[in-house]
């Protein structure tokens, strides 16, 4: 997976980037790598943090996800709408998990 770099100049055009917290409730995901959930693929989105149980992370592509992780995740609005219907559903968290 290429990494992403911020480039100001082509960013004039497109929507502002938004962050929030998704709880994991689609057991279909569980045991799926970041990768595999349509979104993350296209780079729509990029999950900055994943946080199960006590245990916090930067995942990477290659991260299992389980039922009931918080993702923390980042992309436009259309995009992250996607993605609450394909993960589960939005959760209050800290935008750093402490």
């Amino acid at each position: 997976m290429k990494p992403l770099v911020f480039n100001a100049e082509s960013s004039q055009d497109k929507e502002s980037l938004h962050n929030i917290s998704l709880k994991v409730t689609n057991q279909n995901l569980d045991g799926l790598t970041l990768i595999q959930i349509p979104g993350f693929s296209d780079e729509e989105v990029v999950c900055s943090r994943l946080k199960r149980d006590d245990m916090e992370i930067v995942p990477k592509a290659s991260t299992e996800i389980r039922t009931n992780d918080i993702l923390q995740l980042v992309g436009d609005d259309n995009s992250l709408a996607k993605m609450r219907l394909i993960i589960g559903y939005e959760v209050d968290a800290p935008t750093v998990f402490l």
